[in-house]
């Protein structure tokens, strides 16, 4: 995408894809994140061609429906304001659009916001963007740091996951318990007749208060149940 000299929008959040300008000012930061620039309802949103008939980049109803999503003048297109101001580089995802440029086609769009919405990257962005203009958050703030807390909060987090399934591991071990049941899909489900001793075993732990695997159990990524006894 070529530079703009002079953009028509401070605020508009195409001038902060690729680029941490954001990042290192904070009130430029909660600005963009609290009070986004938002075209009127009857804005006219340019068109493109698509099937032989020419449909507008944008509804406006998408940018009702999703709080997080903003329109980019500058690009024609939409994005997700809180993954572009808070896009991590070198993790194992594609970032395409409403990242690193803009949805600008109306095809599949609906499915494609909706599925965006409900994505572990999405979500850590918004976790991120909640903690930047929390109560605790002011201007002086530096935003790496505040970032960096959130990570270590998460990293502490998996801690606690990791040292109770051991807990689990190391008491059947000990006792010369088998693992294993009838069910090796990784979930516990109560309709199994008998999901296994170390599955049982963590189903026993989450109902006796153990909050991190009550945590894990319900929120967890479908790569990452620790729940399998071979990994």
């Amino acid at each position: 995408m070529g530079t703009i000299s002079i953009p028509a929008y401070t605020d508009d959040i195409g001038l902060y894809v690729s680029n941490d300008t954001a990042k290192n000012d904070f009130s430029l930061l909660n600005r963009l994140l609290t009070k986004p620039w938002i075209p009127p309802s009857n804005y006219n949103y340019p068109k493109i061609e698509q099937s032989g008939r020419k449909r507008s980049v944008c509804q406006h109803s998408w940018l009702v429906k999703y709080s997080w999503l903003s329109y980019s003048k500058m690009h024609q297109g939409i994005y997700c304001r809180y993954c572009v101001l808070f896009s991590r580089k070198g993790e194992n995802q594609s970032l395409g659009q409403l990242i690193n440029k803009p949805l600008r086609s109306l095809k599949d769009a609906p499915e494609y916001l909706f599925n965006h919405n409900e994505c572990n990257y999405h979500k850590l962005s918004v976790s991120q963007a909640i903690e930047c203009v929390s109560p605790y958050a002011h201007a002086n703030s530096d935003v790496n740091i505040l970032l960096n807390n959130i990570n270590e909060q998460q990293q502490n987090e998996n801690r606690r996951i990791l040292a109770s399934i051991i807990k689990c591991i190391l008491f059947l071990s000990r006792q010369n318990i088998v693992f294993r049941g009838n069910d090796e899909n990784g979930f516990l489900d109560d309709n199994n007749t008998n999901p296994g001793n170390f599955k049982s075993l963590v189903l026993f732990a989450t109902d006796a208060g153990d909050q991190a695997l009550q945590k894990n159990l319900n929120h967890h990524q479908k790569n990452a149940s620790y729940l399998s006894w071979q990994k």
